[in-house]
This record gives C-alpha cells, structure tokens and sequence, in this order.
C-alpha cells in the first residue's frame, strides 16, 4: 500500500501543475504546448522569447456557430495591432481535420494569423469553447475568459 502511494506522489510531482491546463491572471503564462499549424505558421512560438510584447491565445471550434463569429474580429486584432508586437495563436479544439479548419477560417474572412488544428494543450480553459488568454509584456496571463460579448 505505502508503494502504491509513494509512486503516486511522485507520479504526481512529475506532472505539469494543475493549473498549466487552466492558467489565470497573475499567473506566468505557460507555454502553448504541442501545435499543427495550419495556416500562418509563426516564427516563434514561444511564451518566454515573446516576452516584451502581447500574446494572445484562443481555443475555438468548427462546429462553435459564437467561435466561428469571431473569426473576423480575431482577424482584425491581427491587421490592427500585429504589426506592432501582438502574437495571436488560436487552436481549433473540436479535432476537425487540417483542411476544415482551413475552410472555415477562409469561409469567415480570417487569413493572416496563425491556426492550429488542435494543440495548445497548455491552454484547456474550463473545457467550454471559445475562450482566450491575453498574456502581458511581463509572460503573466493578464485576462481569461470568453470573447463573445456580454448580453
């Protein structure tokens, strides 16, 4: 009995922590974890080396009809403010293949930032869809939560 504890202790100790899946605000931002990018590739994607400039990350899904709205609006945020440091990185969390997830960012206007057919396990949120994180200059997560306006 005391084996089986002790193994699971450090089992246990040995795994990412808790919140890695889940990180909040005021917490140093994880990195993005495994990634199929599909459409944009990025240079970098790594939360350490991108500090000193904003990154945004998002979990979306095909099938989502209010992640497939924001499309544009994610697609404007890259046009308005990419250039001048912003990273966006968005995962497609439905496990869509490589080609639907391409045709749904083209269907709804979005082409200039990265997407990744699933990935991004570092960024799970409460498992609902769509949900972001903006991390600060600093790498520490300084928003979470949902994109869709407010009723």
């Amino acid at each position: 009995m005391h084996t089986l504890l002790r193994s699971s202790i450090v089992t246990l100790s040995l795994t990412a922590p808790a919140w890695a899946a889940n990180p909040t605000v005021g917490q140093e931002a994880p990195e993005l974890g495994s990634a199929n990018w599909v459409l944009n590739e990025p240079g970098q994607t790594s939360i350490a080396a991108l500090r000193g400039e904003v990154v945004f990350v998002e979990k979306w899904g095909v099938k989502c009809p209010p992640c497939v709205a924001l499309i544009p609006h994610i697609e404007q945020l890259q046009r308005d403010f990419g250039d001048r440091g912003l990273h966006i990185f968005t995962f497609e969390a439905q496990n869509h293949t490589p080609e639907q997830v391409r045709a749904k960012i083209a269907e709804r206007g979005g082409e200039t930032y990265p997407v990744s057919a699933g990935g991004g396990n570092n960024y799970q949120g409460d498992g609902t869809i769509p949900v972001a994180w903006l991390i600060g200059v600093d790498g520490k997560v300084i928003w979470q939560g949902s994109c869709l306006p407010r009723p």
